[in-house]
């Protein structure tokens, strides 16, 4: 148990169900629940440094899997509800919560490859990189920000100069959103239909630290992505009504998938 200037503590389990905040790229919000029946108020990365020094979120200076670092959870409460060191605790996950957000990060991966497929057509070359299922990768490459909440994803994207240069028909695009929505929309449905097992790979590492793909059998190929987040099991879990669309902002365009 580790006290927080806030006058918090965050308490560090030797294993535990809940999925964290990442600070790194924070996607996906944390978990809710409880802890030995007592609320969690917030849940972070965290980790000790070869000095044992207790770092929280951005405070960490380097990347995950350094020598000599140890990744952990934070789990935070207020002292008063926080377990004695040493003891055994129950550990209870919102599970309606947990079910909506792996939901919404299952089918944003899958609205990513879609709307990589979809705008395939708009670069004028090679683009420099492609994804799982041979795609040029629009989304890797363009991709700024990702949002996931309850039965939702935003994913922003920038088309800037750089993107030009490299290729992508940016007016053309912007010109098709509606067009490309409807492919993408078409797309993510049909896989959906096929109900197709999602897993997570961890390479044998389940700790903190462990670098995780999402993988997921498509009729194209294996969907593949660098993932910490959580997902559903199957694309059966997805209801067969899931949406995208596109909207045209600042600094390029903005990709939502409803997950209804």
């Amino acid at each position: 148990m580790e006290g927080l200037p806030d006058g918090s503590v965050a308490v560090v389990l030797d294993r535990t169900s809940f999925h964290p905040l990442d600070h790194a790229w924070p996607d996906q919000p944390a978990d809710a629940g409880t802890l030995a029946d007592s609320p969690v108020t917030d849940l972070v990365t965290a980790a000790y440094s070869p000095d044992g020094t207790f770092l929280v979120g951005g405070e960490i200076p380097v990347r995950r899997g350094e020598p000599g670092w140890d990744w952990v959870v934070g789990h935070i409460m207020a002292p008063e509800h926080a377990p004695a060191v040493g003891a055994e605790v129950r550990v209870l996950v919102d599970a309606e919560l947990r079910r909506s957000l792996s939901a919404a990060h299952t089918a944003c991966h899958l609205a990513a490859l879609a709307l990589n497929a979809a705008t395939a057509h708009l670069w004028r070359k090679e683009a420099p990189r492609r994804d799982s299922l041979g795609n040029p990768d629009l989304d890797g490459i363009a991709i700024q920000r990702s949002t996931i909440t309850p039965w939702h994803s935003l994913d922003e994207y920038r088309l800037g100069k750089s993107i030009r240069k490299k290729g992508l028909d940016t007016a053309g695009l912007l010109a098709e959103l509606p067009a490309l929505a409807e492919a993408a929309t078409a797309e993510l449905r049909g896989w959906i239909q096929t109900g197709a097992v999602v897993s997570i790979e961890t390479a044998g590492n389940d700790g903190v630290a462990a670098r995780r793909t999402w993988r997921c059998e498509l009729p194209q190929g294996e969907g593949r992505y660098p993932c910490g987040g959580t997902h559903v099991a199957s694309l059966a879990d997805l209801p067969a009504g899931t949406s995208v669309s596109y909207r045209a902002d600042a600094e390029g365009f903005a990709a939502e998938t409803a997950v209804a």
